[in-house]
């Protein structure tokens, strides 16, 4: 539709495989730049956390998909892409709907989903936007 752009989800390494960062990176980059299309680089955003603060469990027990804090990472890698704004100050809390199993609520009640220190909540929010801004075209 009018206004709209193709945005690339760069998705990040297994949590026993850190070495493909680079390799899935180098295939979205690749991806973006044959469809003209931008690259919100969750994956790269991971690899800084994993390094810099080991002790944020980015991932869930599985090993591939993303915890609460992962999943916080990747909106706020998501909203710095498509805003071209920080996350930094977004709440550190969000709320919703409980789910069991994929498209199985729990309730109908509000809950919190995601509840994060506050310094933790802050340094996924300043990581999301220096990854954005340091992966900026002119």
């Amino acid at each position: 539709g009018l206004g709209s752009r193709p945005i690339f989800y760069m998705t990040w390494a297994k949590e026993a495989f850190p070495g493909q960062t680079d390799p899935i990176a180098d295939a979205y980059d690749s991806a973006g730049d044959a469809h003209g299309a931008d690259v919100a680089a969750a994956g790269i955003a991971w690899a800084r956390v994993r390094e810099e603060r080991p002790d944020i469990q980015l991932f869930d027990p599985d090993g591939s998909h993303p915890s609460p804090a992962g999943t916080y990472l990747v909106a706020s890698v998501m909203y710095s892409t498509l805003t071209g704004r920080s996350a930094v100050g977004a709440p550190r809390e969000l709320h919703g709907r409980q789910m069991q199993t994929p498209g199985v609520f729990v309730s109908d009640d509000i809950v919190p989903l995601v509840r994060l220190p506050h310094e933790t909540a802050r340094y996924l929010q300043s990581v999301a936007w220096e990854t954005v801004e340091g992966r900026r075209r002119p």
